[in-house]
């Protein structure tokens, strides 16, 4: 009997460890680990995009978590993903680290770092101002011109009315575009409005710009020689 029992146990260690064996031979010996690199057209649209080539075993006996490290000051950190396409990322320097994880055998882990990936970008945050294309208006006949300076950014922009004297429609606001000095653009909102303080926002296709405040002043009847009225103004 207690033979018997003494060989069963043999033999239950025997296949245990024989079932572990099997595991293990399903794990990979070795993850080849590469990416290719999107550069960044705005402020943070760069990406890494992985591949990943299992020797050994198949795809599916892998689990992979993928991290990116920033280097440099700007760059971003999003957090740990099983994704192979990272997304979202500013210019700047990276290390790009894979952990692969045997779905058999979680003690087996393959980790391996692309060291010094460089997401490259031109974008430049815009610079708006008041343009010199402002001008003032008449009390009894709307004249004000709004306008800024724009100057980098991207290549579309929007601007919203978000305060202004009483009779303005607020929002979004059309406007036309033309040339400024050095490069700029000046942005010259559809329309004539009236004296007072108007709060704009000014925004690029990725969100970046400011809010800034344009006062148009009262002209008077020096400044009709060089307006011509769209009203009649009385004597």
């Amino acid at each position: 009997m207690k033979h018997t029992i003494v060989t069963r146990i043999i033999w239950l260690v025997i296949f245990l460890s024989y079932q572990s064996f099997i595991l293990s031979a399903q794990c990979p010996s070795d993850v080849i680990f590469t990416a290719t690199i999107t550069h960044s057209a705005g402020p943070s649209d760069g990406a890494f995009n992985i591949n990943t080539k299992v020797v050994g075993s198949n795809d599916n006996m892998v689990t992979y978590v993928f991290e990116t490290i920033p280097l440099t000051q700007g760059a971003s950190h999003p957090a740990p993903t099983d994704n192979p396409v990272i997304n979202n990322l500013a210019p700047g320097t990276y290390n790009l680290l894979m952990k692969a994880t045997c779905v058999n055998d979680n003690s087996k882990v393959i980790s391996k770092t692309l060291k010094n990936l460089v997401v490259k970008g031109s974008y430049i945050l815009p610079s708006i101002t008041e343009s010199k294309l402002k001008r003032g208006s008449f009390d009894a006949c709307p004249l004000g011109i709004l306008a800024v300076n724009v100057k980098n950014g991207g290549s579309t922009f929007t601007c919203t009315l978000k305060d202004a004297p009483a009779g303005v429609d607020l929002g979004i606001t059309p406007f036309t575009i033309q040339p400024g000095a050095n490069g700029s653009k000046e942005l010259v909102l559809n329309g004539y409005y009236p004296t007072g303080t108007y709060k704009l926002d000014i925004r690029d296709q990725y969100g970046k710009g400011r809010e800034l405040n344009i006062t148009l002043g009262q002209l008077t009847v020096a400044n009709l020689p060089t307006i011509v009225p769209p009203c009649h103004l009385g004597a």
